[in-house]
């Protein structure tokens, strides 16, 4: 039986697109990928470029991304770039892990500056990110202020924290908070944002 070279071909592009289902990325942490990957944007960063892990970020990020560590707090002082920390684990969850993902900020104002100030950014400085997003700079329905859902089928959603209703219908594999000091101690008499998220 002779098979021609374009029927090769064919074969070799099927095949590859049925073991394509079976790929799994190489196992990294957090920190890894964050050093590897992440970029610090000029528009919210003190000093744009390549994340640097710094020694007492690594255990926070590695527990935040872990999946054996369901919950995870940090009693923090102010400016140890914990944001940042947050965005980078989260985009290691979008891009590395492929989960569903939310933020809450105190405010949605406060939501929808840091997905403009942060977020945006970080998805263009990011290319592996960036290629997950053909929508990006372009207005589209999958991305809002609130939420950018990527070709992965992974979402991110940012949302602020006043209001009930922002607790509701998210299922979300990743959720965390920033600047939950700030948040109200009852939510529209439904209970604390940790107890509605």
């Amino acid at each position: 039986m002779n098979i021609s070279n374009s029927q090769i071909d064919i074969l070799r592009r099927d095949v590859r697109a049925g073991l394509r289902a079976l790929f799994r990325p190489e196992p990294q942490t957090a920190v890894e990928w964050a050093d590897a990957s992440y970029y610090l944007p000029k528009e919210s960063a003190y000093q744009e470029g390549r994340w640097e892990t710094l020694p007492f970020q690594r255990a926070i990020m590695n527990a935040m991304g872990s999946d054996y560590i369901r919950e995870v707090n940090v009693v923090k002082s102010a400016r140890v770039g914990y944001s940042k920390m947050l965005l980078g684990v989260y985009a290691y969850f979008i891009e590395h892990k492929q989960r569903n993902t939310l933020i809450w900020l105190p405010t949605d104002g406060d939501a929808e500056n840091f997905m403009k100030t942060h977020v945006e950014p970080t998805i263009r400085d990011i290319p592996s990110l960036l290629s997950l997003a053909p929508w990006y700079g372009k207005k589209h329905r999958d991305n809002t202020l609130t939420m950018k859902r990527f070709t992965n089928g992974r979402g991110f959603w940012c949302l602020g924290g006043k209001a009930a209703k922002n607790y509701r219908e998210k299922s979300v594999d990743v959720a965390g908070y920033d600047e939950l000091a700030a948040f109200d101690e009852d939510i529209e008499q439904e209970g604390s944002p940790t107890f509605l998220g």
